[in-house]
């Protein structure tokens, strides 16, 4: 991941909640796994020059600008994603092997996301802790 990161070197990640949440089905493992595994790698793991020092010079060191962690209570953004909502939903139908009853798990993705644009007066939103890096 870090020699990904040091790749394409993004201005923003994005990625799951590393933490456990209130709504359990929010905070499976491998995804707080993942999270925290992403974390390390933005920081300090892909700024720093003597982690990974084998991927130099052809992947030197990069700055993460800003992450996004899923949220699902009590988030500091809030994004419309009403105009993406069918794609997400597209997205999704092509993990076959996650889900044995697609339409009601596409039922509820659409309450959760029209739950978190509520506030907003989104139809459909996603939700996210943000984290601005240091310089």
């Amino acid at each position: 991941m870090t020699r990904q990161i040091r790749r394409w070197r993004p201005d923003l990640v994005i990625t799951m909640q590393p933490l456990r949440t209130k709504n359990l089905y929010a905070s499976h493992r491998d995804h707080r796994t993942v999270a925290s595994v992403a974390l390390d790698c933005i920081y300090p793991l892909a700024r720093d020059h003597m982690a990974f020092a084998e991927l130099m010079p052809e992947y030197e060191p990069h700055k993460v600008r800003e992450v996004h962690l899923m949220q699902w209570d009590d988030a500091d953004l809030v994004v419309d994603i009403a105009e993406v909502m069918d794609l997400k939903l597209k997205a999704l139908a092509c993990h076959q092997s996650q889900f044995q009853d697609f339409p009601g798990l596409e039922e509820r993705v659409r309450e959760r996301a029209a739950a978190l644009g509520k506030a907003k007066g989104y139809a459909f939103a996603e939700a996210f802790d943000r984290i601005v890096m240091p310089r």
